[in-house]
Order: structure tokens, then C-alpha cells, then sequence
């Protein structure tokens, strides 16, 4: 009985293993190729037509449009699909015995009408020829060509963007290094080079879009010598005049006016900076309106560095707020300044709200009124874990004689050099002091008021 059940044993296993080697040898080697789309992705007027192909012969295409995965019950592709609204198209590929192929993917906006897109007639964007531009096209040209974000440009002449108002259903301008067109974020990783020249009115109305701004994402990237006057930029989060956020990047001389609301990351100029960026010589004039981090010049800077700035525009928030910076984490603020009222309810300063993990302000001072209920300062509303050195807050015009760091002084005395050399602030190189500009507060001699 036992060489029986032995026996029977053997032949279950030797069967199992027959089998195991069967399925082996019938699993599929080869993977279908990824369907491609034809036009690609992108913004089109309609109508438009999509064709999809695939480069395996003998397949059948499957697809949706409602952006969930194509099965094998899925709609047959048998001609180019006509394309009225803004779709998620997907795609997948089957051939007997072959793997499936992976999913295709495109998102194609629909628009009535869809700005020209010029390319600049001067330049191949290296970094020895950057691209010239000088249009409101060749501005566009940047952000409808995802391939370019990592090119070098330079503004030749001013720019009037007013007509962005009317752009893409009165939605505005899309902003350069952001992608929705496929489903992901991209960045601006080239340079910039405004030359001094103006952007003019400049309107994006996203309320839903994270990332809303001139730029949306810029990453080891410069922009420099830029003014952007009378912008109208609102987002949700991540919202900048010029750019909503700034990654190891450096912006130099670049300057805002307008309004930019959004509700968390929101400043007049970047919404967040960080991991080593650097803004310097910039400044901002715009009102800024953010529910939750946000500044006049920049909502929230973490591991950065912001140097020779100020802000003057008027700021309204919540949770903070900050006359420069909302939030400030593992970075610094040095010799610069803000003029601008701040309002809020919890976490307000006059220059900025919150002052946090080893952070570090020195040589900046501040002169806006400061209101809010809870921890509110002249200067900073709260300080943890981070330092003010030689630093100054107007109590007078602020209405504040409290701060968490800083040093409250007379309007007379904000308006003495005296206060500010017996600390060793630098009037030879850095600083200035003149009745007649700024209101009589210290200006910077590199970056002087508007």
C-alpha cells in the first residue's frame, strides 16, 4: 500500500512539473510596442483627429477616452477618432501570443481659438546663441514646446501679454515648465535673460492649477534681468508672479507689479524657493492674497537664500504671512527689506511669518503695518529654532511693539544711519540713506526702489 501511495505521488509531482514546463514554454517572449499618437499631445483648435499606430504588425488597438486602461473588451481603434473636447486618450495593443504592449497615453485640450506660437527668428537656444525673443508669439513658442524648456533665451524688446486675458476660454496664459497636456509635471530647466525688458500684463486665471505663474517649475535654471509689470496670476497651490517654484535655481534683478492670489505657496514673485535656490537683487510690488504661507516677495523658501530684495505690495492671508516671506526653513534673509501692510490672522510678521529650523535674518528691517490675532510681531511671528541678528521693525507705522526677534525702533530712528552702522550694517557698498527716496528708510544701492 505504502509503494502504491509512493507511486501515485511520483506521478502527481512528475505531473506538475510537465505542466509548470508547458506554461513556460507557451508564455508569451515577445511584448507588443506601445501605441504612439498622431498628432501628439498637446492644445488644438478643432477639429482634430487622432490616429494611433503601432510599430508590432498583425495587433489589435484598443483604447478609451475617459483616461482609465484599455482592456481587451475596450473599443476596437479602426479609424483616426475625432477629438471635440479636452481628452484623456489611452491606449493598448494585443497580438495573439505576444505580451500586451504597455499603455499609451495622451491628453489633448480643446480650444476655439488657440494663440499663434511663433519660433524666435534669431537664435538655436545654446547657450553661446540663446533664442531672441521678442513677441508675445515667441513667448508663447516657449511654453507650447516642452522640448525647449531646457534651452537659453534672451528678451530683445518689451512685450504687451494683455491679449492673454482672451487666451483658451479666458483661462489665460500656460504657464513655461508645466506640462498638463501629458499628465505629469515638467520643468524649465534653461536660462532667461529678460535684458532689462518689460512683460506687460500678463493674465492666467487657473484657479485649480498648481503651479500657476510666468514659469511654473523651474529647476537648475536662471532667470535674470526681467520686469513683469500689471500681472493678474491666480492658482491653488504654488502661485509666483513670475515663477510658482524655484528649484536650485537662482533668480537675479527680476521685479513684479499686479496681483497674484492663490491659496497655499503664494508670493509676488516665486511661491516656493527651495533646496539651494538663490533670489537676489528682486523685488516685488504686487498685492498678494494666500490663505496659508504666503509673502510679499516669496510664499515660502526652504534651504535658500534671499539677499538684497524687498517688498512693498500689500499682503492678506491666514496662517503665514509674511511682508517678504510667509515661511521661512533652513534659509536665510539677508540685507533686505519690506515696506508693505501685512494681514492675517495667526502667524504674521512684518517681514516674515514663521521663522523656523535654523533659519537665519540679519541686516533686514521692516516698516508695513502688521495686523493679525495670534503670534503677531512687528517683524517676525514666530521665531523656532531660528535667529534674527541686527534686525529692525518700525513700531510706529507697524502698530506692533511685540516680535519674536528683532528690535523695535521710533520712525525717527528707523530713518537715522546711525541705527543701522552702530550694528555694522555696510552704507559704503550695500546701503543708502536719503530723504528723499524711500520715504527716508534705508534703500539698497544695487536694487533701488520703484
Amino acid at each position: 500500500m505504502r509503494e502504491r501511495m509512493c507511486g501515485f505521488m511520483v506521478l502527481i509531482i512528475i505531473s506538475l512539473l510537465v505542466i509548470s514546463c508547458s506554461e513556460k514554454t507557451t508564455e508569451p517572449e515577445n511584448r507588443v510596442s506601445t501605441p504612439e499618437f498622431d498628432p501628439p499631445a498637446g492644445i488644438y483648435s478643432p477639429p482634430l483627429f487622432v490616429a494611433i499606430t503601432c510599430e508590432t504588425e498583425g495587433v489589435i488597438i484598443r483604447y478609451t477616452t475617459d483616461g482609465s486602461m484599455p482592456t481587451s473588451s475596450s473599443s476596437r481603434y479602426t479609424e483616426p477618432i475625432e477629438i471635440i473636447t479636452h481628452t484623456q486618450l489611452r491606449a493598448v495593443a494585443f497580438k495573439f501570443g505576444w505580451k500586451e504592449s504597455f499603455p499609451g497615453n495622451a491628453y489633448y485640450e480643446i480650444y476655439d481659438i488657440v494663440p499663434d506660437a511663433i519660433h524666435p527668428s534669431e537664435g538655436d537656444g545654446t547657450e553661446e546663441n540663446p533664442y531672441q525673443i521678442a513677441t508675445l508669439e515667441n513667448l508663447y513658442w516657449i511654453s507650447a514646446n516642452s522640448d525647449k524648456w531646457s534651452k537659453h533665451y534672451m528678451q530683445t524688446a518689451d512685450i504687451d501679454a494683455s491679449a492673454t486675458s482672451d487666451w483658451f476660454d479666458e483661462q489665460g496664459w500656460l504657464p513655461i515648465g508645466w506640462s498638463p497636456t501629458d499628465g505629469r509635471y515638467g520643468c524649465f530647466t534653461g536660462t532667461y535673460d529678460g535684458q532689462g525688458y518689460t512683460i506687460e500684463g500678463l493674465y492666467s486665471n487657473r484657479s485649480e492649477m498648481n503651479g500657476n505663474g510666468l514659469l511654473g517649475i523651474v529647476r537648475n535654471a536662471s532667470i535674470q534681468n526681467l520686469f513683469m509689470t500689471n500681472v493678474d496670476i491666480t492658482g491653488d497651490w504654488y502661485v509666483g508672479g513670475l515663477a510658482a517654484m524655484a528649484c536650485n535655481s537662482e533668480i537675479i534683478n527680476c521685479h513684479v507689479s499686479g496681483v497674484v492670489n492663490g491659496t497655499r505657496c503664494v508670493g509676488g514673485l516665486v511661491g516656493s524657493a527651495y533646496f539651494y535656490s538663490r533670489v537676489s537683487d528682486s523685488s516685488s510690488s504686487a498685492y498678494v492674497n494666500g490663505d496659508v504661507e504666503s509673502g510679499g516677495l516669496i510664499g515660502r523658501a526652504d534651504f535658500s537664500i534671499v539677499e538684497n530684495s524687498y517688498s512693498k505690495g500689500i499682503v492678506e492671508g491666514n496662517r503665514w504671512i509674511g511682508g517678504l516671506v510667509g515661511t521661512l526653513w533652513y534659509s536665510s534673509i539677508v540685507n533686505s527689506y519690506c515696506t508693505g501692510d501685512v494681514t492675517g490672522d495667526s502667524v504674521v510678521g512684518g517681514l516674515v511669518g514663521m521663522n523656523g529650523n535654523v533659519s537665519l535674518i540679519t541686516n533686514c528691517y521692516s516698516t508695513g503695518s502688521v495686523t493679525g490675532e495670534e503670534d503677531t510681531g512687528g517683524l517676525v511671528g514666530i521665531t523656532s529654532e531660528g535667529v534674527v541678528v541686527e534686525s529692525f521693525w518700525d513700531f510706529e507705522t507697524s502698530g506692533q511693539t511685540e516680535s519674536s526677534g528683532g528690535e523695535g525702533k521710533s520712525t525717527e530712528e528707523m530713518k537715522t544711519e546711525s541705527t543701522y552702522t552702530d550694528v555694522g550694517w555696510d552704507f559704503d557698498t550695500i546701503w543708502s540713506i536719503n530723504g528723499n527716496i524711500n520715504e527716508g528708510y534705508p534703500y539698497l544701492q544695487s536694487n533701488l526702489p520703484n
